[in-house]
């Protein structure tokens, strides 16, 4: 695939998401940010998930918030209120977001937890 159409699919991606608390503030990339909630496997698991792909030369964002489908298991951003199913708009935090395919990773501890997530998001268990 071409670099541009990389960076295009990168940035398209990123503006979906921004940081915790903030009206627009974008997240920077391959950045980690640590959520003090979670425990400390998990915390380890999401560096550890992190370093691969950017080992990779892959993009990531961390710990960054959005609007997506709970139904159709999409994340849409904060420029609409409902999905093309008619399904409200959930506010969502994002363990981990790879920017140039657009898959959503969740880290979970709990087995019950993880089965909430749809199909289209990967749930990595620690």
């Amino acid at each position: 695939m071409p670099i541009i159409t990389d960076e295009v699919n990168r940035n398209a991606n990123a503006k979906k998401y921004r940081t915790p608390g903030t009206a627009c503030h974008r997240r920077p990339r391959n950045a980690i940010y640590l959520n003090p909630s979670n425990t400390d496997k998990h915390e380890m698991k999401k560096v550890e998930i992190v370093w691969q792909y950017i080992k990779k030369k892959k993009q990531v964002l961390t710990e960054a918030e959005t609007k997506g489908c709970m139904k159709c298991g999409i994340d849409i951003g904060y420029d609409y209120e409902y999905c093309n199913c008619g399904e409200r708009l959930k506010k969502l935090r994002r363990d981990i977001v790879v920017l140039d395919t657009g898959e959503i990773i969740e880290i979970e501890t709990d087995k019950q937890r993880g089965a909430r997530h749809h199909k289209n998001i990967t749930v990595i268990y620690v």
